[in-house]
């Protein structure tokens, strides 16, 4: 049971989250799986009985999704309740009932809801391939890290959504609840009685440990370049990089700060050169995961200035890789970070994902210690990183040639 006990909040949280290592030939099925699981149970057999039910534990919600952290997939049911001093006698137990049977109580999973749920995820779907954007970044992790494991997406595709079959979700829904490990994540003002009560529901399965990091080798073998064609107006460039650094490494921390500068936000140096300066799109960025170790840049662009595009790009890396940052630019993205950690503290949602990653990796620190660190980073660890970084893939999604 993880416990982040504060009385910052109004509410309480229980998040129970199932992880198991990412598969390919499960991915659709627990991309399913969340909404069709927490939609009903036996003694609420309609989703408008059980939000009634819900609505009649002041307000409680239920929310269910599956998402990857590193090379996990996590499968997480929470319940949202105000403060069980709150509430009436035996109304907090109840709410502990009903996420128990969502999650653990079902014989069969509710038919009524199977087919509604698929089709709306069929639509979800629809709508991402349509974001092209979205389109061509899922294309360049494929093609950077093609026969690995990082290359499998999370949100599945239309095709594996649309094979998957009620008895084959079934099958597959009690194979989690009763095979992943289980985690118990808890945020709200805990008191030894609350703590008591759902240690009834929820005990936790930890069988071993699981590690988000992505250690699978990744070898760069000269630079790939891929252009493809779509109904766009726009280049959608992406470039992806190698960057050899994961959260339990010790230039982690440079590694957050470095992207920051390159591209990770709206001081930038991305930001401010290629767009602010030259104009040439209306968004620019640079992202880092530190599951992986990848690094990538991702723009629109007009077709007769990707070339500059690129050019400038790759300036502002090979400074970086080159000269010292500024003290000013450094300070200033260290006080954006610092402002971000003390903001994270009041988001009960984000505090939680944050402890449990902490959880996960056995890297546990406190904001002050947090802090300490990220001032701690000096230009020459910035500079280490930035030498680091290796251009591995280079994938555009042009418009298409009109005859």
């Amino acid at each position: 049971m993880i416990i982040n006990n504060t009385k910052k909040f109004k509410t309480v949280t229980i998040s129970i989250r199932f992880k198991e290592e990412i598969k390919e030939e499960n991915v659709a099925l627990r991309a399913l799986l969340p909404a069709v699981m927490s939609s009903a149970t036996s003694l609420y057999n309609t989703r408008k009985k059980l939000n009634e039910a819900l609505e009649n534990l002041y307000g409680s919600g239920v929310s269910a999704r599956t998402y990857i952290l590193g090379k996990l997939s996590v499968l997480n049911v929470s319940l949202n309740i105000i403060n069980p001093s709150y509430m009436e006698e035996g109304f907090f137990e109840l709410s502990l009932k009903i996420l128990n049977d969502l999650i653990f109580g079902h014989k069969m999973l509710p038919k009524k809801y199977f087919d509604l749920e698929k089709s709306l995820l069929l639509e979800r779907l629809e709508e991402l391939e349509n974001d092209k954007t979205y389109v061509a970044l899922e294309r360049l992790v494929k093609n950077m890290f093609k026969g690995e494991r990082y290359a499998i997406r999370p949100n599945s595709t239309k095709e594996d959504i649309s094979a998957i079959t009620y008895e084959k979700l079934n099958e597959y829904y009690f194979n989690v609840v009763n095979n992943n490990d289980y985690d118990v994540v808890i945020s709200g003002d805990i008191d030894s009685k609350t703590k008591e009560m759902i240690s009834k529901y929820f005990v936790g399965r930890n069988n071993y440990n699981h590690n988000p990091i992505d250690d699978e080798p990744h070898y760069t073998n000269g630079v790939k370049r891929i252009v493809e064609q779509d109904d766009i107006n726009q280049v959608k460039l992406n470039i992806g990089y190698n960057l050899p650094i994961d959260y339990k490494d010790d230039l982690y921390t440079a590694a957050v700060l470095f992207n920051a500068i390159f591209g990770g936000y709206s001081s930038s140096r991305l930001f401010m050169i290629v767009r602010e300066k030259h104009s040439l799109c209306y968004s620019v960025r640079s992202s880092y995961d530190a599951y992986k170790g990848f690094l990538c840049v991702y723009a629109g662009v007009p077709k007769k200035k990707v070339n500059l595009a690129k050019k400038l790009i790759n300036e502002q890396l090979k400074d970086l890789q080159t000269n010292l940052v500024s003290d000013e630019e450094l300070e200033r993205t260290k006080l954006y970070f610092i402002n971000d950690l003390k903001e994270l503290e009041d988001s009960q949602g984000r505090w939680m994902n944050n402890i449990y990653l902490q959880k996960l990796l056995n890297k546990e620190s406190k904001r002050e210690e947090k802090i300490k660190v990220i001032n701690s980073v000096t230009k020459e660890d910035i500079l280490t990183v930035a030498r680091m970084v290796q251009i591995d893939t280079v994938y555009m999604l042009e418009p298409e040639v009109k005859e």
